[in-house]
């Protein structure tokens, strides 16, 4: 249609509008991959509009959602430059509307939540990659905007859904910074949030995964404070919400799959269950298997469970669906090699998870544990070079 009928703007915002919710649609599949081709196309769509037509804001606005999303999935894959850049292109075509369009209408009623979502986004990667003060700032801004918005329309779900990921995002940074006692703040009103929602809406499956992933955050800052049956409760909760949710909604995989990372990660052992996980990871991957993330949820289980032949088979399996993403993939895939006696290929991994994290400059609290845990198996002198490791590892093998 847009090819017969190039200059009429009802089929290109048609093209945005359906390539847009195909990337939603992906992601919920876990094809990662497929989801970000899906969001370019869909902001490639919006940004020509907006171009053609720049007194109709909405196409701006529907350019900016797309860019958060586009963002998110290269954030997931441990592209964080790019990421920003998109990021920082979706916060500028927003700020632009919200400060053009004083008087919300029709088409400038979502840019609102929109921008606080795009600021919560950009400013939990800053905090990621280390840019501490400037992500407190973008991510303080994101829970002022939202705030502000859920005041003015406190009833629709999906402001206050942003609202509470904003509260989210600004307690993990908050906990990588170490100030614990506000992260506990910020953690527990994105609880009172998703708690309401569930309350509210408890027909919706999408704010009880809301809910389960805000007990879980909750339960990693309170296993840092020292409060383990406070965080296993938490834990409990949100491992009880996934499975109603698997029970109620078997046919869909990201629920088999949060539920598996839950019981194979915890960073409790005792409510570990990885022989469990693994099954429930393998339901996953069958109900999805060209989700590269399902399968790295897959081998991460079997790693728990102590199957190292099979954590390497569906780790690799996963470098094969997609080479791109997170290197928390290679620390587990090294435990695996060097469990199995494979010496060179587990420093190899190691080393390429480790340049990744220091070209990044990342402060992911479990990455940094993960990396410690897989450098004491090894031997690794973590106060070394990963380039002075190899080649000591080397040498020690001739």
């Amino acid at each position: 249609m847009v090819k017969n009928f190039p200059d009429d703007p009802r089929f290109r915002d048609l093209l945005g509008n359906e390539t847009h919710y195909l990337g939603h649609r992906l992601g919920q599949l876990g094809r990662l991959q497929e989801a970000e081709q899906a969001y370019r196309q869909a902001s490639e769509a919006y940004a020509e509009l907006a171009s053609d037509f720049p007194a109709k804001p909405r196409y701006k606005v529907n350019c900016g959602h797309a860019c958060t999303h586009v963002g998110n999935c290269l954030a997931g894959f441990g592209e964080f430059q790019q990421a920003e850049e998109v990021y920082r292109q979706g916060v500028a075509l927003l700020e632009e509307v919200e400060a053009n369009s004083p008087v919300a209408d029709s088409s400038t009623e979502n840019s609102g939540y929109l921008l606080a979502w795009a600021y919560s986004a950009l400013g939990a990667l800053l905090a990621d990659t280390g840019r501490l003060m400037e992500g407190e700032e973008v991510l303080t801004k994101s829970v002022a905007v939202a705030q502000e918005v859920v005041d003015e329309f406190p009833h629709p779900q999906y402001f206050r859904t942003v609202l509470g990921s904003a509260c989210l995002n600004l307690g993990k940074m908050l906990r990588i910074a170490g100030r614990l006692p506000e992260a506990e703040e910020a953690q527990r009103q994105a609880l009172s949030v998703a708690l309401k929602l569930v309350d509210d809406l408890p027909a919706q499956p999408r704010q009880r995964r809301f809910l389960a992933g805000a007990c879980y955050r909750f339960g990693l800052l309170l296993t840092d404070m020292g409060r383990m049956p406070d965080a296993a409760d938490n834990f409990r909760h949100g491992q009880t919400i996934l499975e109603k949710l698997v029970d109620e909604f078997p046919e869909l995989p990201g629920d088999w799959n949060s539920l598996a990372r839950l019981l194979a990660t915890c960073p409790l052992p005792e409510l570990r269950d990885p022989q469990r996980a693994v099954e429930l990871a393998k339901k996953a991957v069958e109900l999805a298997p060209d989700s590269e993330y399902y399968w790295s949820t897959l081998g991460k289980a079997h790693c728990r469970a102590g199957n190292w032949e099979s954590a390497k088979a569906a780790l690799e399996k996963r470098m094969q669906v997609s080479s791109r993403g997170t290197r928390s993939d290679c620390f587990f895939l090294a435990m695996a090699h060097w469990q199995l006696g494979e010496k060179n290929e587990a420093i190899h991994w190691y080393g390429q998870a480790v340049e990744w994290m220091e070209s990044n400059n990342l402060h992911d609290i479990e990455l940094h544990r993960l990396r410690a845990e897989a450098a004491e198996l090894m031997g690794v002198n973590e106060e070394r070079t990963s380039e002075e490791e190899e080649g000591s590892f080397r040498n020690d093998k001739q």
